[in-house]
């Protein structure tokens, strides 16, 4: 199937084949914990998520290459739990991070200009880390900032889909922009 050239609101390059990809990962990923497999080569994703001036749940997630999934909650309610997901949608999810442009992507602080164009206040940040294929980028996303890509609220969506943070957090996303999971603008 060729892919056609489409860009997101920001104008990045969006290719509908990652897309279908990214849907089909969310979609078809097992909700059952299965074995993780070796992960020599290191590659891993973090998604970091800070409280908020209202009830926004501040956790860790780190997925590797394997399958192995850690959940530690950084607020009041510390806890450190551990799952797994198919080392095979962690691997999609990581190419499919690479083919969106994520190794290319800046960071959106609440602080930056573009962001304060187009600003919320009192929300959390989300930081994205990316250890793949011997290479390590970092963004940080204030989620107040409606100019950051779309493909940014997405590649953390599906974060944490494939971490199953539901899970752990129950539910309890706290805030309105508590996860952006269940809430991509």
């Amino acid at each position: 199937m060729a892919s056609s050239p489409v860009t997101s609101s920001s104008g990045l390059p969006v290719r509908t084949s990652d897309w279908l990809l990214i849907s089909s990962l969310l979609a078809c990923h097992s909700a059952s914990a299965p074995s993780t497999a070796p992960n020599a080569a290191g590659d891993r994703i973090t998604l970091e998520r800070t409280k908020c001036f209202g009830t926004c749940v501040a956790y860790a997630l780190t997925i590797d290459a394997g399958g192995a999934i850690a959940f530690d909650r950084t607020d009041s309610g510390a806890t450190h739990q551990t799952a797994a997901a198919e080392p095979s949608s962690v691997r999609r999810l990581l190419a499919s991070i690479d083919s969106a442009g994520f190794f290319d992507l800046s960071s959106y602080p609440e602080s930056s200009a573009v962001c304060r164009k187009a600003y919320m206040t009192d929300l959390p940040s989300a930081k994205v880390t990316v250890v793949y294929r011997a290479r390590s980028h970092a963004v940080e996303h204030y989620l107040g900032c409606r100019a950051a890509p779309q493909a940014l609220w997405k590649i953390e969506a599906m974060i944490d889909s494939i971490g199953q943070s539901s899970r752990f957090l129950h539910g309890n996303f706290g805030g309105p922009f508590g996860s952006t999971y269940m809430h991509t603008p």
